[in-house]
């Protein structure tokens, strides 16, 4: 029993960081210009405020 309670809570800690991540994203791109690039430069993704 003791393991279960310790799975959910992972389970429900871990919703709980992508409903924030989610928020955060979803207020970045609302207000800023974003671009994710890697290490060469090479850009992987851009939110509509970039087009």
């Amino acid at each position: 029993m003791d393991e279960n309670n310790e799975r959910m809570n992972v389970v429900e800690r871990l919703e709980k960081s992508v409903n924030e991540l989610s928020d955060l994203k979803f207020a970045l791109d609302a207000s800023s210009i974003v671009a994710i690039t890697d290490r060469k430069g090479i850009i992987h993704y851009v939110n509509n405020e970039f087009c």
